[in-house]
């Protein structure tokens, strides 16, 4: 097996260094643009639901779980508390039958 030679090695890195320097230019200014039309939040600019639920809420909801225990680690300790989805569930399936 035989190394690249150092010129041709120094070119493509070159090359390849200015073509991922064009697409992350274009990729910010995708963002900026995004941003100043006002589509930062896309949930709500596609019209999806916001919920002002914890990310362990969400995840417990996604997988289905009616009774989970939180243990939350972090710089001040650890904290413990319960979720419980039963009653959510409950009211949503009294609204679904409502319409």
């Amino acid at each position: 097996m035989n190394p690249i030679p150092y010129e041709v090695a120094s070119s493509s890195k070159q090359k390849l260094s200015l073509l991922y320097a064009f697409f992350a230019w274009n990729a910010f200014g995708f963002v900026i643009y995004s941003i100043y039309k006002g589509k930062a939040d896309w949930a709500v600019y596609h019209g999806l639901p916001k919920d002002d639920l914890t990310p362990a809420q969400q995840y417990a909801k996604l997988l289905g779980m009616q009774k989970v225990k939180v243990i939350r680690i972090g710089k001040g300790g650890t904290e413990e508390y319960e979720i419980d989805n039963r009653e959510q569930s409950n009211n949503e399936e009294n609204l679904l039958e409502a319409e």
